[in-house]
């Protein structure tokens, strides 16, 4: 990941990306501070990648920060409504105690399913992980998850 933020060379996205691998790689280890240096630098690079705000929302979370995790995450699933940051946010404000607002977003998750499902993409698999996370209907999850391991060896 280093290489590849070599690579990009001060182009915004690819360096705002190669930034965020980097803070993924380093919250794994356990790295907050720095994976925090790198969302911020993330965020210098090209301001609002909703990646970036993901990131930043794992970030703030893991450093117990859950307002700041929230308030990323609300960023990132304003600006780009997409699985990861909605259920993202979903799940901080439900550990905020903001039932409600959980809810809702889990609705929107349930739209941007139908939606992406509309067009021709295959959420199978995605929306099975999903499901299994949110305890959503155990065995009819596990069955739509073999069916779609099956079509989709290779993921």
């Amino acid at each position: 990941m280093r290489l590849a933020l070599e690579v990009a060379s001060g182009q915004p996205e690819p360096t705002a990306w190669a930034l965020v691998e980097l803070a993924k790689l380093e919250l794994a280890m356990g790295w907050v501070p720095v994976a925090r240096r790198h969302t911020t630098a993330a965020l210098r690079a090209l301001h609002g990648y909703p990646s970036t705000r993901v990131e930043l929302a794992h970030v703030e979370a893991a450093a117990g920060n859950l307002p700041a995790a929230i308030r990323a995450a609300r960023l990132a699933a304003d600006a780009t409504p997409r699985a990861q940051g909605v259920t993202l946010l979903a799940d901080l404000l439900e550990r905020a105690g903001h039932r409600g607002d959980a809810r809702r977003q889990r609705a929107t998750m349930a739209v941007i399913d139908r939606l992406l499902a509309a067009s021709g993409v295959r959420v199978d698999l995605e929306s099975a992980v999903y499901r299994a996370d949110n305890l959503i209907r155990p065995s009819r999850t596990v069955e739509r998850a073999r069916r779609a391991q099956t079509d989709r060896p290779s993921i």
